[in-house]
């Protein structure tokens, strides 16, 4: 008896991650950058995106890179944010705006969740084009 659960909860694993690497393999890595500006329009009552134009929140220009809490000029960090101690990358930014609050404790951001991955991804692409 064990080893037939034992057996089913295998399967059953290697199923849930089949049925994941086929959901994930129809998402569009490199992301659209014009599909990403309309998700921006949830961010932007927050963020600018011109070089040291801050709101609510900070100017988002230049984030990758850029050392967590550290947009020069920009003072309204919260304390998790600053001690977060991490350079923003693609793969922490994802992360961050699918569930802000997981990744920084008492984070300001709080309409920053975007629970779409291909949004999140074309979101990135966005801020990367933006940046430049």
């Amino acid at each position: 008896m064990y080893n037939r659960l034992k057996n089913s909860s295998i399967f059953a694993s290697a199923g849930i991650l089949a049925l994941q690497m086929i959901l994930v393999s129809g998402l569009d890595a490199e992301g659209d950058a014009n599909q990403g500006k309309r998700v921006f329009q949830r961010c932007k009552a927050c963020h600018a995106l011109r070089p040291g134009q801050h709101r609510v929140g900070p100017s988002l220009h230049g984030v990758f890179g850029r050392e967590a809490g550290s947009a020069d000029g920009f003072d309204g960090y919260s304390r998790g944010m600053r001690d977060l101690n991490i350079t923003w990358t693609e793969g922490n930014l994802l992360e961050f705006i699918q569930a802000p609050a997981l990744m920084v404790q008492r984070t300001r951001c709080k309409a920053g969740m975007v629970n779409n991955e291909q949004d999140r991804i074309n979101l990135v692409e966005y801020l990367k084009q933006a940046s430049d």
